[in-house]
Order: structure tokens, then C-alpha cells, then sequence
């Protein structure tokens, strides 16, 4: 059965939703582990890419205050580990002051992890931080970043809603009305 198949992508999720049951663990530690090994290393095996990203500007997390308590946050094409460092104080400052914030996340340029350290570290940062957040808008432009928000949706506290790259100003008026 092909790997992207509806089949292999609800088998997948089927599967996920058993082992957070059991072993209670962070949702899209466990949903998104199937894709991060997969997107993480499909970039690498073409020549083409190889050759064009050798010539790409590198691009870091960008955050950009929105309101009082909202945060877009514009994530580059690869997450490193060293990112969530970045983004830590600036999101625990709004907490500290709002005690629940929202964030815009714009995710239209994110093709997955640079490893699975950085997988790891953004499935830690999603469990220590979800509880404080109310509402996350997501800029998706890829059909598995929508799968994926759909399937973390159901286990994570917060609202999540996924919108596509031309609805980007109603996500921002859910996010900061």
C-alpha cells in the first residue's frame, strides 16, 4: 500500500490515537513523528533541491507582537532546535503578563524539522506551553500540515484552526477579536 495513501494515513492516526491513550503522551509528539521522519529526509534526497537550497537565504523563526496578548510567530522552511530558545522568552513574557495568550502561527514557508532534535524539542515546547494558550491560528499550506492540525487538534487545550495562505486576515481576526 503506497505511504500517502488516505488508507496509511488513517491506519496512522488510528494508530496514534492508541498509543496516546496508553501511554499518555503529548499528541503531536506521537502524530507527527511519522511525518517528521518522513519530511525531514525527503528534501534530502533530491538533487534538485540539494541545488537550490545551497543558494537560499537562511530563513530563523520570526515573532511580531499582534496585540496586547497575540504573537505571530513565522516559521521558517526547516524548525531547529535552537529556535524554540529563541521564541521561549518573548512567548513566557506574554504569559506572565496575560496569563493566556494567542498565536498567529504562520507556517505557509515550513516544509518540517532540520532533524529530530528539533522535533523533540518543538513536541516539548508544545507540552510545557499549550495549557496557557487559548487560540492558535495556523497558516497551512500543505496538505499534511492540515491533516496534522486536524489530528493534534483534538488533544491540545487550545482552539486550533488551520487556514490557508488567502484567508490569512481572518485568522487574524479570530486570533486577535
Amino acid at each position: 500500500m503506497p505511504r500517502g495513501s488516505a488508507v496509511s494515513a488513517g491506519r496512522c492516526a488510528y494508530n496514534a490515537q492508541a498509543l496516546l491513550r496508553r501511554a499518555n503522551l503529548v499528541a503531536i509528539g506521537v502524530v507527527a513523528h511519522h511525518f517528521a521522519l518522513t519530511w525531514i529526509k525527503v528534501p534530502a534526497i533530491s538533487a534538485a533541491y540539494k541545488a537550490v537550497s545551497t543558494t537560499k537565504e537562511v530563513f530563523m523563526i520570526k515573532t511580531e507582537i499582534i496585540s496586547d496578548k497575540a504573537l505571530r510567530i513565522i516559521a521558517p522552511e526547516k524548525l531547529k532546535a535552537d529556535d524554540f530558545l529563541q521564541i521561549a522568552p518573548q512567548i513566557d513574557a506574554l504569559i506572565t503578563k496575560h496569563g493566556q495568550i494567542r498565536l498567529l502561527i504562520d507556517a505557509s514557508r515550513f516544509n518540517g524539522w532540520e532533524n529530530i532534535a528539533a522535533f523533540e524539542k518543538h513536541a516539548g515546547f508544545v507540552k510545557n506551553h499549550q495549557r496557557k494558550i487559548e487560540r492558535i491560528a495556523v497558516i497551512a499550506t500543505h496538505d499534511w500540515q492540515h491533516w496534522l492540525i486536524g489530528a493534534v487538534r483534538m488533544f491540545l487545550h487550545p482552539q486550533v484552526r488551520a487556514y490557508d495562505k488567502s484567508q490569512e486576515s481572518e485568522a487574524l481576526q479570530w486570533i486577535v477579536g
